[in-house]
């Protein structure tokens, strides 16, 4: 269709979008991912009640709280932090400076999607890694003096990284469609901001499609999730 508030057709509008979403979801997904696996799994084997339930009431606080949290604390009281947009109005002329800029304005939103999506993960990894702790053959690595690293990493996320994977699919989708909240907020020029842009000028076929491209990003996340836990998992190739 064509986009009579941007005055050009709704894919070009798209695909100039899609780069500056994907510059605050991939990060936050990566980093979430990471804290999710390397905290949960120690939560689960150590009984770390303390993080559990910092998690949990982290859990708790929406993603636009996080945020103006973020911006009050970071931007306005310390002012070590720029409050929006992905650059500088004037940014710096030199390569590396454009770079450095860049980063430090995607700070705040990629922290504020970690924040909010990590302990969901954590929980269901803490959960599962804590199930499978004294179970038998991790008492046997145990007892044949296994470190306790190797034995949360070779032994203990094998048997319940299904579920994790495929959570980890689904947040990836998730993250696309809350980055709405969070581009508002940090005034991204994203599809989360176009969305809201087009809903407020009744731009219905940029709607329709900024709709489109978060709909197919969950499900193929999804995909890609099953994908990958059937490739892991050789117990769920043989089921299926």
């Amino acid at each position: 269709g064509y986009s009579y508030a941007h005055g050009q057709n709704v894919a070009d509008v798209i695909k100039e979008k899609i780069p500056r979403t994907l510059q605050v979801a991939l990060p936050a997904w990566l980093i979430s991912a990471f804290l999710a696996y390397y905290l949960g799994l120690r939560a689960g084997c150590k009984n770390h009640n303390l993080l559990s339930g910092g998690m949990v009431v982290l859990d708790a606080v929406p993603s636009f709280l996080i945020a103006i949290i973020l911006l009050i604390i970071f931007s306005f009281k310390l002012n070590i932090l720029p409050f929006g947009a992905l650059n500088s109005t004037i940014p710096p002329s030199s390569t590396g400076g454009r770079l450095l800029d860049r980063l430090l304005h995607l700070v705040l939103p990629v922290t504020t999607l970690v924040l909010a999506t990590t302990p969901k993960k954590f929980l269901l990894m803490r959960n599962t890694a804590a199930s499978a702790a004294n179970l038998p053959y991790v008492a046997y690595a145990r007892s044949r003096g296994v470190r306790a690293g190797r034995i949360r990493r070779a032994h203990i996320f094998p048997n319940v990284s299904a579920p994790f994977i495929s959570m980890l699919g689904t947040s990836f989708g998730h993250m696309i469609a809350g980055s709405i909240i969070v581009e508002k907020i940090f005034s991204i020029d994203g599809i989360g901001l176009l969305v809201n842009r087009a809903i407020a000028d009744l731009d219905f076929p940029v709607l329709q499609a900024a709709l489109l491209v978060i709909a197919v990003s969950v499900i193929v996340s999804n995909f890609v999730a099953d994908v990958v836990c059937l490739l892991y998992d050789p117990r769920q190739r043989r089921s299926a």
